[in-house]
């Protein structure tokens, strides 16, 4: 970390122990620096006014630093202000990424704006960030992630060959149909509730009768249906005909197709969600969160890099979901561990066989019963 003033290097080495991501004292630069910079400290390193005045010693620094650490931040302002004065140092700064085999990063200490005019210096290498909270919460990360021991051989995203079904272009990116998307997360083991698809033109259809008296009717295949007022709940079977033209009118005005979905209401005693994430930096990920007030009472949403084994499965179950989870939560019930077991074998199974082209899961909600959890929803968003 390089900063300007002994203030903004003190804040940086707080927030680092803050954020559990303290940064190295550096003792093979300590002679080299102090012999060129005066001050105290070398990680982070207050440039100083006097080497802000000549370019050719921050330079030197940079690329000094550059041979050691596994990444540089310069704490800089990048405001939509800032871009005539910024120059003083991301121009040394941007040569030296230039022969760098690093990341060099330009942030703020405090989590602002970044400029439009930054485009410029991306360009020539250099990588802008809200705040230096946001890389040592990466920096982190990534240590934790270089650290986990791989597990036998891995199964990559290109051993899977899976054409995706037909996508519909929508505000969300390429998206699977309602009906595929139910058919994807039954067959790959994951409990749906039972539902009746209802082409564009068509009211009616015999097997509504067997979904039951309570019903949820709704536009299918959109990625989100509730901001267009596009659900209608507890529908009785005589209500039906009229809820589904009541959508289409909506889906007409709104430019989306006017296929509906009927489905059989489920009665449960929580929410829950659970997702995947294909394309991180990382590797593909797996979440797992409750859903409704939970969320922001108990704040716990967890997740784990796939493929999953037995041992992951158990320990974000437990994390997420277990009986400690729940105690002291009036009115709340413990959820079947079991069954979130399985919710979470059905999406690693969903991963492995959709991979190839999803780019996003979000099954939301899961209906949680005493009998297990039941998707009522899917958005699948290809990559």
């Amino acid at each position: 970390m390089i900063t300007t003033s002994g203030g903004v290097a003190a804040l940086a080495t707080d927030l680092a122990e803050d954020m559990g991501a303290p940064l190295p004292p550096l003792p093979e630069l300590d002679e080299w620096v102090r012999e060129r910079v005066p001050g105290d400290t070398v990680n982070p390193l207050d440039l100083t006014g006097f080497v802000m005045s000549k370019a050719e010693l921050m330079e030197e620094v940079f690329d000094h630093y550059a041979g050691v650490v596994d990444t540089l931040v310069l704490a800089w302002w990048t405001g939509d202000q800032d871009e005539g004065w910024s120059r003083t140092l991301l121009e040394p700064f941007a040569a030296s990424a230039a022969r760098a085999s690093i990341p060099f990063v330009v942030s703020p200490i405090e989590a602002t704006g970044v400029g439009g005019w930054v485009d410029a210096w991306r360009e020539r290498g250099l990588l802008f960030a809200r705040g230096v909270q946001s890389i040592y919460r990466a920096a982190s990360a990534l240590d934790r992630f270089v650290g986990v021991p791989v597990r036998g051989v891995l199964p990559t995203v290109d051993q899977v060959t899976t054409t995706p079904p037909a996508l519909l272009d929508t505000e969300a990116g390429r998206i699977a149909g309602f009906a595929d998307a139910m058919v994807a997360l039954a067959a790959a083991g994951i409990a749906v509730a039972p539902y009746v698809v209802l082409a564009d033109g068509v009211e009616d259809d015999p097997a509504l009768a067997a979904l039951g008296d309570r019903l949820v009717v709704k536009l299918a295949d959109v990625p989100h249906r509730t901001e267009l007022g596009a659900v209608r709940l507890d529908v009785a079977p005589s209500r039906v005909a009229a809820a589904v033209r009541d959508l289409r009118e909506i889906a007409a005005r709104a430019g989306v197709p006017g296929t509906v979905a009927v489905q059989a209401m489920v009665k449960g005693h929580g929410e829950a969600f659970g997702g995947l994430q294909c394309r991180t930096d990382l590797g593909p990920v797996v979440l797992l969160g409750r859903g409704g007030v939970l969320v922001e009472v108990a704040g716990k949403v967890g997740g784990r890099f796939l493929p999953l084994d037995e041992d992951a499965i158990s320990a974000l179950a437990d994390e997420v979901a277990g009986p400690h989870v729940f105690a002291g939560l009036r009115g709340q019930r413990a959820w079947p561990l079991d069954a979130v077991a399985e919710l979470l074998r059905g999406l690693d199974h969903l991963w492995r066989i959709h991979g190839s082209w999803l780019g996003s899961v979000d099954v939301n909600p899961l209906i949680v019963t005493d009998e297990g959890l039941l998707a009522v929803d899917a958005l699948l968003v290809a990559r």
